[in-house]
């Protein structure tokens, strides 16, 4: 799961050059309050079921100095109608959702919504029935936003409806929006201008050495279109950072000022040097 380096060429990230003004660009929203200007995201994500998100909450919960925002796919949704229902709970609420609040209740969840394949075109048909659903679902299990893992088949415009829909739907709540782009980033330019999306992730699982280049990327795209939008999911077992590599990814974080790291969930990958670098970026150091 991660974006190579012909992917982000799409966006031309690099440092060398800053990105064409090609967007239209609207006014801007600033991101939603409830967002740290600083931000480390675990990503949970299992392929084993329901039991086995218990062993990255308590990971998770080992290592709380180093992240502040909890994701996981807490659902992946088929086709609904005005009848349909969510989980109640949710089906990681007893071993990610619920361990997590109640040992580290500063700590920002924002589930993922996985949109794969026709999955997405069918929800955009009903965006008002979705967003209803799942603001009420954020609303009664005290989530914080949710991220769209946008991995469909489809009609960008569409898509571009269904957000504004949704994510003004969970502003007014008081949540927040964001969109996790994999492998596509070209979707970047449909979603940047969008005062309803608070933030997107790209995806980087190139070698350690070539992540400050790809965050100069993201600091050129959110300077050329006036936003703060564009941050980073890295895949930490593909990067095979050393001590020297980890703290060059951060300060670069720091430099270009991109505001949030995302991990994903090969956490075995994620020791001491990784934890201490976050931790000190968290706090300004």
């Amino acid at each position: 799961r991660y974006c190579t380096s012909v992917c982000l060429s799409s966006l031309l990230l690099t440092n060398k050059m800053s990105i064409p003004v090609v967007l239209l660009v609207a006014s801007l929203a600033g991101l939603n309050n409830n967002l740290p200007d600083r931000r480390v995201r675990f990503v949970a994500s299992t392929n084993g079921g329901h039991t086995s998100f218990q062993p990255l909450a308590d990971l998770f919960i080992s290592q709380n100095a180093s992240y502040n925002v909890a994701s996981a796919y807490c659902s992946s949704p088929g086709p609904l109608t005005k009848n349909s229902t969510l989980p109640d709970p949710p089906f990681c609420y007893d071993n990610w959702t619920f361990p997590i609040r109640k040992a580290l209740p500063d700590v920002l969840q924002i589930p993922i919504i996985q949109l794969l394949g026709n999955n997405g075109p069918e929800h955009f048909k009903s965006p008002y029935i979705f967003s209803s659903l799942y603001v009420e679902w954020a609303q009664k299990w005290n989530f914080d936003g949710y991220m769209i893992d946008a991995e469909f088949k489809g009609d960008d415009d569409a898509f571009v409806a269904f957000l504004k829909v949704f994510g003004e739907a969970l502003h007014a709540a008081n949540k927040t929006l964001g969109v996790f782009l994999y492998p596509d980033m070209g979707k970047a330019k449909y979603i940047n201008p969008l005062g309803a999306v608070d933030y997107w992730m790209g995806t980087w699982g190139g070698k350690c050495s070539s992540i400050p280049g790809a965050l100069w990327g993201l600091h050129n795209y959110n300077k050329e279109t006036n936003s703060s939008r564009a941050n980073m999911m890295l895949y930490p077992r593909d990067a095979k950072c050393d001590g020297h590599g980890i703290e060059e990814v951060f300060s670069t974080m720091t430099e270009a000022k991109v505001a949030e790291i995302g991990m994903w969930a090969n956490s075995q990958y994620l020791g001491g040097t990784w934890l201490a670098a976050m931790a000190a970026y968290l706090k300004g150091e």
